[in-house]
């Protein structure tokens, strides 16, 4: 976890370099689609490589999908963003709390 926290550093160096604030925007952005299905995925016992692949194309697909259907019902698109980013973490929270996470012995 260590090493992605460095990747994602070094990208956002990178990135400031080359775009300046707008690059830095793009990679937390990137980072924020990412982490709640991430969170998800931990609960399923599978790899951190497997979860961070899975996180961010399922978070490149789902997590617009979410914020333009919900931006129907909320006028501003930066609180819709926000909203969808914690429903996510509540349903993440939901889940842990309700469903016992497998115990391979």
């Amino acid at each position: 976890m260590i090493t992605y926290l460095g990747v994602i550093l070094s990208l956002m160096v990178v990135f400031f370099l080359f775009f300046n604030i707008v690059g830095i925007k793009v990679v937390l952005g990137l980072v924020m689609i990412m982490v709640p299905f991430v969170l998800l995925f931990n609960h399923l016992n599978m790899d951190f490589d497997e979860e961070v692949v899975f996180g961010i194309f399922i978070g490149i697909v789902l997590f617009p999908l979410l914020v333009w259907y919900l931006n129907w019902l909320i006028s501003s698109l930066r609180i819709t963003i926000f909203v969808v980013f914690f429903l996510l973490l509540f349903l993440v929270f939901v889940i842990k709390r309700v469903i016992p996470q497998n115990q391979n012995v």
